[in-house]
């Protein structure tokens, strides 16, 4: 009778394998003798995914359950137990091989926002040494506090040790309006669409200990974990706005006297193994959002004007909870607001 044994990323199982969320696990197996026909592979209880790119054209690529040939690869998405399959006819008999599955990942100790408001006032700008005007969720020059500010405290896997980052998607509403006239051409909507948020894309995460620095030559844009079990914090934060006016433009084109703004966001805390080739993971998601409308008047012509704040609405210190769903998205922010 042949004897067949699955291998994980080259090496030998004995029937069992501790794995982590992300983990690239290439799958072969040795035949003791015989000829081998019509390999079938099948792999059940967790999630598996094939790729997950983080670019700007595209974001899952899925794989199925099943796959024919000598070897296989998935990357599981989420925590528990799996078991693959794997089928084989030798010599005109069937034969089967099976191998059981411990997926685990980071656990999240904490991993909450705190909140400021939504203002209408001056913001850092480049451009304007006294700052520009803006409606804005935080982030005014005076205060220097941000819209939403996360903390996320995480012990490593116990299997694997990993690299963290946040990743933002957003819808977006936002509306502009002259006497009552809505300016179809200076407003723009997602369509109920998540969209990738280019301004926290593994780029605002950031370790409060000195022990957690990158090392030289290394990318700067998200936290990497030495051990397994290591206790890791990392913090990211966003203010989002929309430019305002002192004085109504001279130009048609840049005219408007109302403004609403509603966006809605996913900050995905994500995790990938410090394994070759595995993927990053989604392993927990705050949700939040901020939405505001605001009204320019004047009492006399050549007289600076005013906006006044007509409403606001927001949650104060959301919490994130736990998850496996990957971050899927149609377009990306700036094809679809300018500023």
């Amino acid at each position: 009778m042949a004897d067949l044994t699955i291998n994980v990323n080259g090496k030998a199982t004995d029937k069992s394998y501790d794995a982590c969320v992300g983990e690239r696990l290439n799958f072969s197996v040795t035949c003791s003798k015989g000829i081998v026909v019509d390999p079938r592979w099948h792999v059940s209880g967790a999630a598996v995914c094939g790729d997950f790119q983080m670019t700007n054209n595209r974001s899952t690529e899925t794989l199925a359950t099943i796959g024919d040939g000598i070897t296989a690869s998935w990357c599981f998405t989420c925590t528990g137990q799996a078991r693959v399959i794997f089928d084989v006819k030798i010599d005109g008999k069937t034969h089967a091989a099976n191998l059981n599955i411990s997926i685990s990942t980071a656990k999240i100790v904490e991993f909450s926002a705190k909140t400021d408001d939504i203002h209408i006032g001056l913001v850092d700008s480049e451009f304007h040494q006294q700052g520009a005007l803006y409606l804005t969720f935080g982030g005014l020059k005076s205060t220097k506090k941000p819209g939403i500010e996360w903390t996320a405290k995480l012990i490593g896997s116990p299997s694997k040790a990993g690299s963290y980052a946040f990743v933002q998607l957003m819808k977006i509403h936002r509306q502009k309006s002259l006497n009552k006239n809505l300016l179809v051409n200076m407003s723009g909507s997602s369509d109920g669409e998540w969209v990738l948020d280019e301004d926290v894309f593994y780029g605002t995460s950031e370790s409060t200990d000195p022990r957690f620095k990158q090392k030289d030559g290394e990318p700067e844009d998200f936290i990497t974990a030495r051990w397994p079990c290591e206790s890791t914090l990392i913090k990211g934060e966003d203010s989002p706005a929309t430019p305002l006016f002192v004085n109504m433009p001279k130009e048609e084109h840049l005219k408007f006297d109302e403004i609403m703004v509603e966006e809605h966001f996913q900050t995905h805390l994500m995790f990938r193994p410090n394994v070759p080739d595995s993927i990053w993971v989604s392993i927990a998601r705050l949700d939040w959002f901020w939405k505001a409308s605001a009204q320019f008047t004047k009492a006399k012509e050549g007289e600076n004007g005013k906006w006044t704040l007509l409403g606001k609405d927001f949650e104060i210190d959301p919490i994130a909870s736990k998850g496996y769903d990957l971050p899927i998205w149609s377009k990306n922010r700036n094809k679809i607001l300018k500023v």
